[in-house]
């Protein structure tokens, strides 16, 4: 597979990921141009022990990582990276087509999409992060541990925890 292949085939999946961790369309264009510049630097001694998308997605955590580590030590007044004013048209999360057909069942309960978001941004980003790659990139346990550095076991324990921790604010809210 060229890099070109691996550009256009992975291009939407870092960039709405990183989106999602960021929450500012500018700055999640530039992250995932580094992303694919790192990526583009180091594909030639890419050696497939793990898939492409796995190798994109730790180099995106890790750019994202450093970015944060800039933000915290030289922006520290900025707001944080969710904001409820956050403007839905242009968010990529939502326009995301995907291969596989809608589920066509009703979920057991209805939760609006503002408690939703509000609950999951309060998360803590490791949590947030094993939700995003497991339920909307559709990694495998291996491929988010990965792509995230961090044992098998870790991972389906965050999972369950963040899903935990996501219900008890859900219930919270709807009180």
């Amino acid at each position: 597979m060229s890099f070109e292949e691996v550009y256009r085939k992975h291009y939407g999946d870092v960039f709405r990921f990183i989106y999602s961790k960021v929450r500012d369309y500018n700055d999640a264009l530039d992250l995932t141009s580094e992303v694919f510049t790192k990526a583009l630097k180091g594909f030639a001694g890419f050696k497939g022990l793990s898939s492409v998308k796995t190798w994109l997605f730790r180099i995106a955590i890790n750019v994202m990582n450093d970015y944060w580590r800039y933000r915290n030590r030289h922006l520290p007044l900025l707001p944080a990276p969710y904001s409820e004013e956050a403007d839905d048209l242009d968010n990529p999360l939502l326009s995301k087509e995907d291969d596989y057909e809608e589920e066509t069942e009703e979920p057991d309960f209805a939760v609006p999409l503002d408690a939703f978001r509000r609950a999951y941004y309060s998360l803590p980003d490791p949590y947030r992060e094993v939700l995003y790659l497991f339920y909307v990139e559709k990694m495998t346990y291996r491929e988010i541990a990965e792509a995230t550095g961090v044992s098998v076991g870790t991972v389906k324990s965050r999972l369950n925890r963040a899903k935990r921790k996501l219900k008890a604010l859900l219930k919270e809210k709807g009180k």
